[in-house]
């Protein structure tokens, strides 16, 4: 029976629902993407956005002691 399923499916059915999901998906990104710049503030370089961020160095070695470490693994 499931061989029987197999042959009725359309291969030009599934590529048009995945093309039609595939644009749906890039208009709801669109949309996603609208709203979040509507509430980003622009990027002004003033000092005092730069105060506000906080920089973390790359090579910074954590401080918390090994039962600390523990209860989060």
């Amino acid at each position: 029976m499931k061989k029987e399923n197999n042959e009725n499916i359309d291969i030009n059915a599934i590529i048009a629902m995945f093309v039609a999901y595939m644009q749906q998906q890039m208009e709801y990104t669109g949309m996603k993407m609208d709203a979040m710049t509507e509430w980003q503030t622009e990027d002004c370089g003033c000092s005092g956005c730069e105060k506000r961020t906080v920089a973390v160095p790359e090579d910074a070695q954590h401080s918390f002691d090994d039962e600390f470490s523990k209860e989060w693994l």
